[in-house]
């Protein structure tokens, strides 16, 4: 008998819909994805981009025409209105970013402060005293305020590098051009570290046990093939899509999605 007989689950398919453009982030929940729902039957289908604004209504419009059983949307943080118009329709939707003015989305989101100021503690412990940080987004969020928290008692300098900026390429040469046996490094975003991965690299600088931190990768370690596995300190992107697979197979077997909608990991 397989796995699925009798839950009514089977053939049920799930669309996947990324605002992050980067392959590699993708493909991991979509493995995570379908790790989950493979015993039941379900399929995993990878969506394409769909065109419109992902704050417009015909954004959610598009959302329903889909003809998913239920959609997975990844790194959206504007979508409140079309993903209001998706959730009235009937679609049964999940998401890994928590919408301040959307409270009836359920969502899976690592705690951004808590994890990054573990990393801070971690490497202060070890007894680094001068910690790049580097990420996509300005400094004011809630990752380097954790990160900070962590280093309050100012034995550690932290220096954050916003790669969208004009000269942060420069600022990381620089950076690693000084390296010393205090130095280490914090990536707080998951395209981030492929850049510093590059950086060491590039400038030759030994990855070590616990000088290199990443928030988030595939799975519990970031994989590189010119670099030893270095540690993941947030829960992997394959454990955030096994959790919100968790999400549709509960609504699809109670009719009701698991409380707390929005669950912070």
């Amino acid at each position: 008998m397989c796995p699925s007989a009798g839950t009514g689950l089977a053939g049920k398919r799930i669309g996947v819909v990324s605002n992050v453009h980067d392959f590699r982030f993708n493909e991991a929940f979509c493995h995570g994805l379908r790790e989950r729902v493979r015993a039941h039957e379900i399929t995993v289908h990878w969506t394409p981009e769909l065109g419109d604004s992902t704050s417009s209504l015909g954004f959610g419009r598009k959302l329903v025409s889909l003809g998913m059983d239920g959609v997975v949307a990844l790194g959206f943080k504007d979508a409140a209105l079309p993903f209001y118009h998706a959730l009235r329709e009937g679609v049964d939707l999940v998401a890994d970013i928590g919408l301040d003015d959307l409270p009836i989305l359920p969502v899976v989101q690592t705690d951004n402060f808590a994890h990054s100021r573990a990393a801070a503690l971690l490497l202060a412990r070890a007894g680094y005293r001068h910690v790049l940080v580097a990420g996509y987004y300005p400094a004011e969020n809630a990752r380097h305020r954790g990160f900070l928290s962590g280093i309050s008692d100012g034995a550690v300098r932290a220096d954050y590098v916003c790669l969208s900026d004009p000269g942060a390429m420069s600022a990381l040469d620089r950076f690693f051009h000084a390296f010393s046996g205090t130095s280490a490094v914090f990536s707080q975003d998951y395209a981030t570290n492929y850049v510093l991965a590059s950086k060491f690299l590039q400038h030759r600088v030994e990855v070590r046990a616990d000088n290199f931190l990443v928030y988030d990768a595939e799975d519990a370690h970031f994989e590189h093939q010119a670099l030893p596995p270095v540690r993941a300190i947030a829960p992997s992107l394959k454990e955030i899509a096994r959790r919100l697979a968790d999400k549709l197979l509960a609504k699809w077997r109670t009719g009701r999605y698991p409380e707390p909608l929005f669950e912070k990991i």
